[in-house]
């Protein structure tokens, strides 16, 4: 996945990560949090930005009764540096 942020950048200087993945497992739903942090080359500034959600687990999903391996609802979230962004 890495792999693929860094080969998103449109003139090659900007590398991804995925870092601080937190997944807490519950019994009908999991809590997920991750941040993705870009890094542009030339001057080493990072970007982040912060993803919360929940994965609802399958075959039944609680948050709106379908069959399906699992439902996700994600959404960036919100900090004092993005707070007018969100």
């Amino acid at each position: 996945m890495n792999q693929k942020l860094t080969l998103q950048s449109a003139d090659g200087k900007l590398q991804g990560q995925i870092e601080n993945v937190n997944f807490s497992r519950g019994i009908f739903s999991s809590d997920v949090r991750y941040d993705v942090v870009m890094t542009h080359a030339p001057d080493n500034v990072r970007y982040t930005v912060s993803f919360v959600g929940k994965l609802y687990h399958g075959p039944l999903t609680v948050n709106n009764f379908s069959f399906a391996l699992f439902s996700a609802e994600m959404s960036v979230e919100k900090k004092r540096t993005n707070a007018k962004l969100v």
